[in-house]
């Protein structure tokens, strides 16, 4: 913690720390308020201005902690041009305009045209780096409900600028909150209509280049639905994995369990991994539409055996969707 004088920590009259310390405890504003009282002359705000727009201060709050110019202005009562005169006085170079867009983004300072701010988005950008269980489970996730694309670039307002964007969307908002979590974001859940029915779809937006190249090396792709194939998943996660394509698009009733997908070759690979793990898959059907499914057989037997595969052992909930998990009854 910095000292702001010998003994005060702050402005005992405005509580700032941020303005220099004058004297009998008050910042330079004040001081000079105070002294405006007592002689009753009028000091020039543009005075106060110079008095606190030192070299010093500049460096420290322009320089090293990136405050604007309209901020400093704010503090020392000035206006922004006169700010820029006295950074202009001391050789600080001036801020470009993409350093000046983003630092404005990060600070929630840009509003578009319905009064929306746009806000800096933040992601682990090394989620898809490594394999994990968190990892895979996501990726199950994915590989069923998400969808890559370029989109505008979020807070590049009036431009065509774009960027890898992941969108997972899924009727169960759970689902989507315990992806923010694991992938580290607070890009904003929103809902959409679906087949007509309003706010039936609920959305997540991963706008991020690096994750969106790494998602291309594991092996997804736009377009994906009916082309999609089954990644190479490190034995150990890939139970996590098939846990998160369940979540996904897996379907649970009284009588059956069944995958369904829109690749054959997918369901395919998939159906090979299940009969590897002695999970007792049905064979595959195709539908009119041109989807294909398959059942996990053996009754009620056959439904606990695959509960364990998917649950036994998961100590954490956020790596499952607890509401599917209690849909079976054995």
């Amino acid at each position: 913690m910095h000292m702001w004088s010998w003994d005060y920590d702050s402005c005992k009259k405005c509580g700032t720390d941020e303005i220099p310390h004058k004297g009998q405890g008050l910042c330079i504003r004040c001081y000079a308020k105070m002294t405006e009282l007592k002689t009753k002359v009028k000091k020039s705000e543009r005075g106060v201005a110079a008095d606190l727009l030192t070299e010093e201060y500049l460096q420290e709050y322009y320089i090293n902690n990136n405050r604007s110019m309209a901020d400093i202005a704010r503090i020392a009562g000035c206006s922004r041009q006169y700010v820029n005169k006295k950074l202009k006085e001391y050789d600080f170079p001036p801020r470009d305009k993409k350093t000046a867009r983003q630092l404005a983004l990060k600070s929630g300072k840009i509003v578009d045209h319905r009064g929306l701010t746009y806000k800096h988005t933040t992601y682990n950008e090394r989620f898809f780096k490594q394999w994990s269980s968190e990892m895979a489970y996501v990726l199950g996730v994915i590989y069923t409900d998400g969808c890559l694309s370029h989109g505008r670039k979020q807070g590049d307002i009036g431009t065509s600028s774009t960027v890898g964007t992941v969108s997972i969307s899924q009727k169960d908002i759970v689902l989507l909150e315990n992806i923010q979590l694991l992938i580290g974001t607070n890009s904003k859940i929103y809902s959409k209509s679906n087949n007509g029915i309003d706010n039936s779809l609920n959305v997540i937006d991963i706008r991020n280049d690096e994750i969106y190249d790494d998602l291309l090396n594991i092996g997804l792709t736009p377009n994906k639905s009916l082309t999609i194939k089954y990644p190479n998943v490190p034995e150990e996660f890939e139970r996590d994995f098939i846990r998160g394509l369940w979540d996904g698009d897996g379907h649970v009733g009284q009588k059956k369990i069944s995958f369904i997908s829109g690749s054959k070759d997918f369901i395919n690979k998939l159906y090979e991994r299940l009969v590897y793990y002695k999970l007792n898959p049905s064979s595959i059907a195709e539908y009119k539409n041109g989807a294909f499914s398959f059942r996990i057989n053996g009754g009620q037997p056959g439904r606990k055996k695959f509960f364990d595969f998917l649950y036994k052992g998961v100590d954490r909930p956020i790596l499952y969707l607890s509401r599917k998990a209690k849909m079976f009854v054995y």
